[in-house]
């Protein structure tokens, strides 16, 4: 038996041996769970994430968590699903490590380190693309901003200049353009993030072509005048510098190198002729040269203009308070004043017929002058400017101060010789009687008449706003009345329920129209305006104007001027919509407006309610074409004309011509009355003449107006100094003087 258990014990001793080396290694544990993906895709600000987290190789349910570092502002860890979501608040980069853990015991755990980017929304960071010239090479870059990398440009829409080119992969456009024009462009970009996204940006390309002097042509100069006119060019590249490579300027004229400016003041008459030279900063330079000759006239060239006899209606201030009067003077067409009368109104008392014995007037090359009457009044003196044909003259009082020296605007306009051999109004008139309270503050009628040939006013219908005191569409009784003398002078008495009596002197222009000037005593509204004869009658829903310029001046609560012109059109039996633009003392607003109204309330007398942008306004038409306006309510009191827009005017793109200009209305004294002469040129220069006179009777001569048309769009133009233009047609022109922190806007009335 021992012998059997010593085999026995020398037969197990191997493997018992070797399962002892088994027993003192270490143990091995479970395997780490093995999380999923390996990486996060980036994510955008402001765009939902949602990523799923998986673990495997344990027991689920799993618990989810984050081990080290954060989660990017916006996004959460679902610790029983695993989800990565929300929407990320903030761009940047996050790295944290997510953990998962399993349900055994002991629980077994897995890790995975992420780094998660954030982008900004995708979006191109330019705002326009720069000019190019045709046969310079050009590069540029439609840069974009957020999203993720790589990105893809196209074409979206439009074309590029033919000779230029778009990368996709890298966003230049490059090469040498072949043809000058503008050229509409719709870029696209698409980025590498998921889901994708696509950014839109559309602008153009100007190319311009090789550089070129595009002025023709200088206006004629003035001996004694102050001269000023600009030379363009248009195409090269970068700056330009003028010079003149032969002849020599009238004396007194210089040319600035860096803009081309001509100035100075002529001191003889005469043509010179001479060379002008400009130079780009190409390399090499473009330096294209031009003949040209300026003329230098002696004072009163165009004299002839200025033949017949002339109405006129001023609305102003002197130093106690508003002032109008109206009149008529005759001209000779060669400098001299012949004869005329005028009634005049102000604060100290009203002068009826005060006769002009004598004067003189200048018109010169550029159709401004001057003009001076004699009469019991003393001398006063005018600057003028008048239109292409001698029918219609926008001036201001150009006086020295003194204690009844007169600051206004005013308006002449040649008499029709057939009306005024026995002036008669015949059927229905209607008015615009504008001006001041005793107290200075805003006032206007508005309304229509029915008139005979006998002088007798049998019925009418008006409108009353005096400092927000308001009468709405009151009577005008047949107590009225109107005479004129063969002169064309004439009174007019209005009985209006409500208002009182509005008696004053009448000046025949037309049979269609006629300026008044109220002469009532000290106390009353100082009111003068326009009567203009109505077409159309029945007025009905479709007689108001399809499309027009609306511009309106009233009394801001400052006591200062607000001033508003926009682009109207009817849409259905009573809609309105359009683009207004508005100025408040220097508040400048602008504004599509798709909701306003109107309606006509007497067919009898075109009388109609209108609602438009922040305007409540009553309106009389004149026409199918033409309305006067006014507030219903408030103490704005703002008045203006609705002008239908001629049917070329919404696709002109810029008038051109040479244009008189003045000051739409008097509003409130501390406005800057001026009138001039504006040229417009192709393609979009302007250049021109004003004379101001300025708060603190500050009279300023000559000067000059320079500056460039652009972005036309439906009759609405701007210059690039902010002026606003809204084209009437293409011989008149509303333009908006307001600038940000002007406290006292203006609108002013270009006619050709």
């Amino acid at each position: 038996m021992k012998n059997l258990a010593v085999v026995a014990l020398a037969l197990i001793s191997p493997v018992f041996l070797g399962n002892c080396g088994n027993v003192v290694r270490p143990v091995q544990g479970p395997p780490p769970l093995d999380i999923s993906p390996a990486s996060a895709p980036s994510a955008t600000v402001g765009f939902a994430y949602n990523l799923p987290l998986n673990a495997t190789g344990g027991q689920s349910p799993y618990v989810w968590s984050v081990s080290a570092g954060a989660l990017p502002s916006g996004i959460t860890l679902d610790a029983s699903s695993g989800v990565l979501s929300g929407v990320p608040t903030m761009t940047g980069t996050s790295n944290f490590t997510v953990q998962a853990a399993d349900s055994s015991m002991p629980a077994r755990t897995g890790t995975m380190p992420f780094t998660l980017v954030v982008n900004g929304q995708l979006a191109f960071s330019i705002t326009s693309l720069p000019d190019a010239a045709v046969s310079v090479p050009y590069s540029t870059t439609a840069s974009v901003a957020g999203g993720s990398a790589p990105y893809t440009w196209s074409i979206a829409s439009g074309s590029l200049p033919p000779g230029l080119s778009l990368n996709s992969a890298t966003g230049v456009i490059s090469g040498a353009p072949t043809t000058a024009g503008g050229y509409g462009l719709g870029l696209k970009v698409t980025d590498s993030s998921n889901p994708q996204q696509t950014a839109k940006f559309f602008s153009g390309i100007n190319v311009n072509p090789q550089l070129t002097i595009t002025s023709t042509s200088l206006p004629d100069g003035v001996v004694g005048t102050s001269y000023s006119a600009t030379l363009t060019a248009s195409g090269g590249t970068g700056s330009y510098t003028w010079s003149i490579s032969s002849g020599n300027l009238p004396d007194g004229i210089n040319l600035d190198p860096g803009t081309g400016t001509l100035s100075g003041t002529p001191t003889s008459a005469g043509q010179a002729n001479f060379t002008v030279q400009v130079t780009d900063t190409a390399n090499p330079p473009q330096n294209p040269t031009l003949p040209l000759s300026l003329n230098v006239t002696a004072e009163g060239a165009n004299d002839r203009l200025m033949k017949g006899s002339y109405a006129f209606l001023l609305q102003g201030f002197d130093s106690n308070g508003a002032v109008a009067f109206a009149g008529t003077m005759d001209s000779d067409g060669a400098g001299s004043i012949t004869g005329g009368v005028l009634d005049i109104n102000r604060s100290g008392g009203a002068q009826e017929n005060v006769v002009i014995e004598s004067g003189q007037f200048a018109i010169n090359s550029d159709n401004r002058g001057s003009v001076t009457i004699r009469s019991a009044l003393g001398n006063q003196t005018f600057s003028v400017a008048i239109n292409v044909d001698g029918t219609l003259v926008h001036f201001i009082e150009f006086d020295a101060a003194g204690p009844n020296v007169i600051r206004g605007n005013g308006i002449m306009k040649k008499r029709i010789a057939d009306g005024l051999a026995q002036p008669k109004w015949n059927g229905k008139y209607a008015f615009s009687l504008t001006g001041s309270t005793a107290t200075g503050h805003r006032s206007a009628i508005l309304g229509s008449f029915t008139a005979d040939l006998a002088g007798l006013i049998a019925a009418g219908l008006a409108d009353s706003n005096s400092d927000g005191i308001v009468v709405q569409e009151t009577s005008i009784e047949d107590t009225s009345g109107y005479s004129f003398a063969e002169s064309g002078r004439g009174a007019l008495k209005l009985v209006i329920d409500g208002v009182g009596s509005v008696t004053g002197t009448t000046y025949f222009v037309s049979p269609k129209e006629s300026f008044f000037v109220r002469m009532d005593g000290p106390g009353n509204d100082l009111l003068s305006g326009e009567i203009l004869q109505q077409s159309g009658n029945p007025f009905l829903g479709p007689a108001f104007p399809k499309s027009g310029v609306l511009h309106v001046e009233g009394e801001s609560s400052t006591g200062s001027t607000i001033v508003g012109v926009g682009l109207v059109s009817t849409e259905g039996p009573s809609n309105l919509f359009g683009r207004y633009d508005a100025d408040d003392t220097g508040q400048v607003t602008s504004k599509s407006v798709a909701n306003g109204s109107h309606a006509i309330t007497s067919s009898d007398f075109g009388r109609g309610t209108m609602a438009f942008a922040d305007n409540d306004l009553v309106f009389y038409l004149v026409d199918s074409a033409t309305a006067l306006v006014m507030d219903k309510t408030g103490r704005e009191v703002k008045t203006g004309v609705f002008e239908g827009q001629s049917a070329a005017a919404s696709s002109l793109l810029i008038p051109e011509g040479s244009f008189a200009m003045g000051s739409e209305n008097n509003v409130q004294s501390g406005v800057a009355f001026g009138s001039g002469v504006l040229n417009i040129a192709s393609p979009g220069r302007i250049f021109g003449t004003v004379d101001a006179n300025s708060p603190g009777n500050v009279l300023s001569s000559g000067y000059a107006l320079n500056g460039r048309l652009v972005s036309p769009s439906e009759g609405r133009i701007k210059t690039t100094e902010g002026t606003i233009y809204y084209v009437v047609s293409a011989t008149r022109i509303i333009e908006a003087d307001m600038q940000p922190g002007q406290t006292s806007p203006r609108l002013v009335i270009l006619d050709q």
